[in-house]
This record gives C-alpha cells, structure tokens and sequence, in this order.
C-alpha cells in the first residue's frame, strides 16, 4: 500500500531529483548483506554462530557493516524527493522484511 501511495518505483525510475548512483550503491550494499547471510545460513553448512565465529570471524561485523551503510545510503539517494520520509518509509519496509523473514522460519 505504501508503495501505490508514495509512487514509490515511479519516483525511483523517473525522478531527476534520486541520486540514483547512491541509492544503487545502497542496494549494492543489502545485496553484499543478503549474500553473506545467504552463505553463512544456508551454503557453508555451518549451524551454529560458534562455528560461522570460528570459520569466519569477520562475516558477521561485515553484513552488519553493509547493512547500516546500505540503509543510509538508500536514505541519501531518496532525500531530495522524499525528504524525512525516506527514512520513514525504509524504516517500515525494514520492519515489515523482518516480518516477513519471521513467517518463514
């Protein structure tokens, strides 16, 4: 619903005032998170956070590194159209994965 009434991806697509190269970069960023959970979970074949800290010590700090800086910089990159809305609007859509993330497990 947010995303009909905001214009949300008509915004994104067309608007000259999103800094498209730092909102890329942003997604670039939850990509690099996504992956290293993706890997960490699902690939590696590692079940426990003991052993994803003994494997790969920095895995961890490193998604979360992506993660904060992807948020932001997707909040950079809608500023000039959305103003504080951007953080508004990625703050619920944050919200609403992780929900979503729950319903699956």
């Amino acid at each position: 619903m947010l995303v009909v009434k905001s214009d949300l991806i008509r915004v994104t697509l067309d608007e000259p005032a999103v800094d498209r190269l730092v909102l890329g970069l942003g997604f670039a960023c939850w990509g690099a998170f996504v992956g290293i959970g993706v890997y960490m979970t699902q690939l590696s074949g590692l079940k426990s956070t003991s052993d994803w800290e003994r494997e790969y010590p920095s895995a961890i700090p490193t998604a979360t590194a992506s993660a904060v800086a992807g948020f932001f910089l997707i909040v950079a990159g809608l500023w000039p159209y959305f103003k504080f809305w951007s953080v508004l609007m990625l703050g619920y859509f944050c919200f609403c994965g992780l929900e979503a993330l729950s319903l699956l497990s």
